[in-house]
């Protein structure tokens, strides 16, 4: 994933500072440094604090095989990479975090929470050597469900260029800004509120702004109330739905 420069540029500018372009991110421009640090930091900010309808996922966990189980809890399942913030297991069985780790009685838990889009990269390289080589691994693992992998083969040899042509074809992935991110899919109120803050922080940091940066801060407050309300909105209508049809089909209080 790569830092969105359009909303960037209007934060800087919401911020009264000057936008950035091509030729200072070239430069290095110490700016384009801290711009890009934030970014990351406020997208992960902003996919913890609400259930964004867009960046929602479920994922049956695995159960923890790095971690002893001390707690009064039946099993203990590590989070998937990417969760931002857990939402709920399934029949909305009653759970608790500690660190990447989640407590809970639920055999076979399924987890719904918000993805901040995170994910693992592996290069792996494979040389085909000589003929003496011998093959040291007989296969090759892709990783968990939340790992992207990255292959560059490499048969040795005369067959250089081939794998200087492959690894050209994954080096744009690997240059990215955030080569272990991908872009989520979110609601626009989520880029509304992602874009208030990092103004807010670029209105300290870059401009030295206090006062705007508190206005800034209070403009996005409102954004994240908005949000809330529509998030639960939307749970209440669910809700709403199921028990509208039970009554239809005369099944309320029927088990």
């Amino acid at each position: 994933m790569d830092i969105d420069l359009k909303l960037v540029n209007r934060a800087l500018l919401n911020a009264g500072h000057e936008p950035i372009n091509e030729a200072d991110i070239n430069a290095g421009n110490p700016n384009v440094r801290l711009a890009r640090a934030y970014y990351l930091e406020t997208l992960r900010e902003a996919f913890s604090e609400l259930a964004w309808t867009g960046s929602k996922r479920r994922a049956v966990l695995a159960e923890s095989r790095s971690r002893g189980n001390a707690s009064p809890y039946a099993f203990i399942y590590d989070l998937p990479i990417d969760c931002a913030k857990p939402l709920e297991l399934q029949e909305n069985a009653y759970f608790e975090i500690e660190g990447r780790y989640l407590y809970t009685d639920r055999e076979k838990a399924e987890l719904a929470y918000v993805s901040d889009g995170r994910g693992i990269i592996q290069t792996v390289k494979i040389s085909g050597g000589g003929s003496r080589t011998r093959y040291a691994h007989p296969y090759l693992h892709g990783g968990s469900s939340h790992t992207r992998p990255q292959v560059v083969i490499h048969g040795g040899g005369s067959d250089e260029a081939d794998y200087a042509a492959r690894a050209a074809e994954i080096a744009p992935r690997l240059a990215e800004d955030f080569p272990e991110y991908r872009r989520m899919q979110a609601e626009p109120k989520f880029w509304a509120y992602v874009e208030k803050m990092l103004s807010a922080k670029y209105a300290m940091k870059l401009a030295g702004r206090p006062e705007l940066h508190r206005l800034l801060l209070e403009e996005a407050a409102v954004i994240r109330e908005e949000a809330a309300a529509a998030s639960r909105s939307s749970a209440a209508a669910k809700k709403n739905a199921a028990a509208w049809w039970a009554d239809r089909l005369g099944l309320r209080g029927v088990r």
